[in-house]
């Protein structure tokens, strides 16, 4: 909406009346959170905002590092439990091997006697 002048008739006179649009800014939040401040985009009613180039390098930035955090975090968990699974691995294999040598016990006891 712009400014603009609106002419009514009241009491039987031409009334002049100025409208003008008041632009004001509030300060919502700082914040180095993409998803805190998604949230408190949503929370306002908006669907999205428009970013300056400098701000939205930063977003990207900090979502890119946050991606790769994640990732990272994967990794760790991916890593983890593959461990896991060669020692399970190995915990058999020795109870194959403590079974097999008990069996060829076993096999010479028969043998020798």
């Amino acid at each position: 909406m712009k400014n603009q002048l609106n002419v009514t008739l009241s009491n039987g006179k031409l009334v002049l009346t100025e409208t003008k649009v008041v632009i004001t800014e509030n300060v919502l939040t700082e914040t180095m959170d993409p998803v805190e401040l998604s949230n408190i985009i949503q929370a306002n009613g908006y669907k999205s905002a428009k970013f300056t180039d400098e701000a939205k390098a930063e977003f990207r930035r900090i979502e890119k590092e946050i991606k790769a955090a994640n990732k990272a975090k994967k990794d760790v968990k991916r890593q983890e439990r593959e461990a896991k699974k060669a020692e399970r691995a190995k915990l058999q294999e020795s109870k194959i091997a403590a079974r097999m040598a008990k069996l060829q016990a076993q096999l010479d006891k028969i043998k020798s006697a």
